[in-house]
């Protein structure tokens, strides 16, 4: 019989915090939301491989009043319960679903894996945006230029050019009915396609009160040196908002804008005016003047009085160098393929030239420059708004960006490269492909608006994480993701290796527990990833705890867990293992009393700390597992640090002096002045650490470890805001005060039925005050109790309702504890 430990209340409590992501094999995505509202963003999706292969995919929610959000990971989003996309390459595709109540919010990925298309195929994905209005974004599988039309089934056709593998257009319908809207390429004999799709348009758009609202707009074009097209909406409200779209992903706010078109023909542009209630949308096609040849730009958007985005374009379809100078004396150089986005902040006001340029050989060069006029950028008050973030990468090129500041009252707007890619807390993203990008946030209120904007260079990591399949009784196949220009070592374990390729067959001689362990090397890099196999029924592991680590709700591809085993006094390490996308598994094991600690890579990691199963910051905490048949599903969620408001010129350093045998690293913990926050963690191999840019304040540092933690408070102020000799051990050093909270008291279990044990682990009596409030506040008990030194006090819990529950202790000196426990 296996015990299963199902991930409790409180991790998922913690986890919903966080931006919610929510893997599609893990029950179909179902998480309870804060709202009270049950989310699921699980989905299923069929293939219709009739003509061009397209995906119909469904969310397992029904609810009409919910809203439904995709990605398909290549710049195309659709919203609603159940869309249509095409794929423009086979291969594994990430696709992602959020369902939101306007409260909270889920979200399931999976990998489809995807038909390629035939070649010469061309197609179109679409979009109802409104019940009038359609949105077709095209794809051409020439990468050359070629003319194209488009017809719209009511009369419309739309006729032109096109050299980019995509082109978007929406079109609005004037009367209700089913309309045929088809595609067309023709070249050559040998260069064409063609792809039609019928759609029904309910009912037609209801009249504009032109009265009230007046989209309409002209415009001009200025031929010296690039064709630039300035835009002046009719309306001059300056209390109303306007919005440009140019058809080619560059959206501008403003009355008047400017823009420059990649290509000539015929473009629609879309002018929206809105007073925050009502709208109205005006598109006009603009005939426009083609470039000259080899000739590169940028288009512009003042998003702020200081901040300027500033889209490139390059003429060229390879890989050449750049360098971006905004005037002020930054520049940034790179290299590029046909084009790139930029957002830069002036510190202050000022005239600025912004002059972009490519260099690469003779004959491929070319400048263009601009000259803005800005405010200069205004002192954030971060005590109100902070629009920082911190970022991990996950695996390969998935990301997940924090946002800093974590108020769920404001707007958060997530931006990659000046697309808005979302609207949540936290981003997970998946780039396209490795390279420069600029990730920015904006966080705003009624009352308040900040913005911060930060340049990420995406890099795939190399990946040494494999996973295997049972082909016989004692044959296995091992399998990794291929990685280019990598060479591939397998060691199995039982004496023989292979170094053939990314996937390789096995057969084990007996049944047994092997590790078996990968090491992948490329030109630039190296790593190793082990897993332990179970062959056949080996007699030995009758015993055993296997499980997953995951930080915020994500595999933790990059980590490590602690096994401790309770002898007649402490708690004793016996094992250690490295995760494998998340996963562990801990064999060969005796009964006993276990605890289990884990931890990220502290550089991939590193606002997520070291967490104790179930989710203890301290090994007092931890849940403690009574071994006497095997345990699986024990998952552990990382808990995440809280971040400081601001930075500050202190610093403290110290040396732990513990009395340990064993050469292990220590995980070291700073804490706010409760000692109830970790603010930031490190490891310390040589038994020294440090902590710096800590503004003034008092603070705790513990040095964390089963049976041997030992912790300190110290206070940096302006006159003393550096501590360089703080000493963890038997001998403290003079003049920082004692810890400022309960040591010598624990409270246990961590998982309650009907009572609580407190105990005083001092050599002295305490006369402590019991407060027990659950999560929401509410007040169950309190209670006075005395407890002589080195007893226990059994505190009845009777009639609590199932839930998550804190115990506050506090003495007759002041000093307090808070505890955490779970009602199942």
């Amino acid at each position: 019989m296996k015990k299963t430990y199902l991930k409790p209340f409180l991790t998922t409590f913690i986890s919903l915090a966080i931006f919610l992501i929510v893997h599609s094999n893990v029950d179909a995505g179902t998480s309870s939301l804060d709202s009270g509202y049950v989310c699921d963003a699980g989905f299923t999706y069929v293939v219709d491989t009739t003509g061009v292969p397209t995906y119909t995919f469904t969310a397992n929610e029904t609810d009409p009043e919910l809203t439904y959000s995709w990605n398909f990971g290549n710049q195309w989003y659709a919203s609603g319960r159940e869309v249509e996309y095409i794929f423009y390459d086979g291969g594994g595709w990430n696709v992602y679903l959020t369902v939101s109540d306007g409260i909270d919010s889920c979200t399931t990925y999976e990998i489809v894996s995807v038909i390629p298309i035939e070649p010469n195929q061309c197609y179109f994905n679409y979009e109802k945006v409104s019940d009038s209005t359609l949105k077709v974004s095209s794809y051409s599988p020439y990468h050359y230029e070629q003319p194209y039309s488009f017809d719209f089934g009511d009369g419309t056709v739309v006729t032109d050019t096109m050299s980019h593998p995509t082109k978007e257009f929406s079109h609005t319908y004037d009367t209700a009915g089913t309309y045929q809207v088809c595609f067309y390429i023709a070249n050559i004999d040998s260069d064409s396609c063609s792809y039609c799709k019928s759609f029904t348009m309910d009912f037609p758009p209801a009249p504009v009160d032109t009265i009230q609202c007046n989209a309409g707009f002209t415009y001009k074009v200025d031929t010296t040196g690039v064709p630039t097209y300035t835009f002046t909406a009719d309306e001059t409200d300056p209390d109303l908002t306007y919005s440009w779209n140019f058809g080619n992903q560059w959206y501008a706010s403003g009355r008047e804008v400017e823009y420059i078109f990649y290509d000539g023909g015929g473009w629609n542009v879309y002018l929206t005016v809105s007073d925050g209630i009502d709208s109205c949308t005006t598109y006009e096609i603009v005939s426009v003047i083609p470039i000259e040849p080899n000739q590169c730009y940028f288009n512009y958007e003042k998003v702020s009085d200081s901040t300027l985005k500033v889209s490139s374009y390059s003429p060229y379809h390879y890989e050449q160098p750049y360098s971006f100078d905004f005037g002020d004396g930054t520049v940034v150089s790179d290299t590029m393929i046909y084009q790139r986005d930029f957002y830069h902040t002036y510190d202050t006001a000022g005239t600025y030239q912004v002059c972009f340029y490519i260099a690469y050989a003779p004959g491929d060069t070319c400048s263009y420059c601009n000259s803005f006029t800005m405010a200069g950028s205004v002192p954030i008050d971060t005590t109100q708004c902070d629009a920082s973030f911190t970022f991990t990468q996950t695996d390969d090129l998935n990301y997940l960006f924090n946002a800093n500041q974590r108020d769920s009252i404001d707007q958060y707007t997530w931006r990659i490269d000046g697309t808005t890619v979302a609207n949540t807390l936290d981003l997970f993203y998946t780039f396209p492909e490795e390279g420069l990008y600029t990730v920015s946030l904006n966080i705003g209120d009624s009352s308040n608006n900040c913005y911060y904007s930060e340049s990420v260079e995406v890099k795939s990591l190399i990946d040494c994480s494999f996973s295997y399949d049972s082909l016989a009784s004692n044959t296995f196949q091992f399998y990794t993701s291929e990685t280019g220009d990598a060479s591939y070592l397998w060691d199995f374990g039982d004496g023989n290796t292979s170094d053939s390729s990314s996937v390789v067959m096995h057969t084990f001689s007996s049944a047994g527990i092997y590790n078996v362990c990968l090491t992948k090397t490329n030109l630039t890099d190296t790593c190793q990833h082990c897993n332990e196999i179970v062959v056949g029924s080996p007699e030995r592991d009758s015993l055993y705890i296997e499980g997953s680590v995951y930080a915020d709700l994500l595999p933790v591809f990059d980590g490590t867990v602690e096994l401790y085993k309770k002898d007649s006094i402490e708690w004793e390490k016996v094992k250690q293992v490295n995760l494998s996308n998340g996963y562990f598994r801990f064999s060969q094991l005796t009964q006993g009393q276990y605890i289990l600690y884990a931890r990220g890579d502290e550089d991939v990691y590193t606002s997520y700390i070291p967490t104790y199963f179930v989710n203890g910051m301290a090994y007092e905490d931890a849940y403690s597992i009574n071994l006497n048949e095997p345990a699986v599903n024990v998952n552990i969620t990382l808990i995440k640090s809280y971040s400081l408001s601001s930075s500050g010129d202190g610093s403290v350093a110290g040396r732990i002096s513990l009395s340990d045998d064993s050469n292990d690293p220590y995980v070291v913990l700073l804490k706010d002045q409760s000692a109830q926050k970790v603010i930031k963690w490190t490891m310390s191999n040589d038994k020294n650490f440090s902590f710096e840019t800590l503004p003034y304040g008092t603070y705790q540092v513990t040095v964390e470890k089963p049976s041997k933690s030992v912790s300190k408070s110290f206070e940096l102020t302006a006159t003393s805001p550096n501590i360089n000799n703080l000493e963890l051990g038997s001998n403290l050093v003079s003049g920082v005060d004692d810890q400022l909270t309960l040591s010598s008291i624990g409270v246990y279990p961590t998982q309650i039925d009907n009572k609580v044990i407190i105990a005083n682990k001092g050599y002295e009596e305490k006369a402590l005050t019991v407060h027990v409030r659950s999560a929401t506040g509410d007040h169950f008990i309190i209670q006075s109790i005395d407890i002589g030194a080195g007893s226990t006090y059994e505190l009845p819990l009777p009639g609590l309702p199932s839930g998550l529950y804190l115990i506050q202790l506090n003495d007759e000196n002041g000093k307090s504890g808070t505890f955490k426990v779970i009602k199942p």
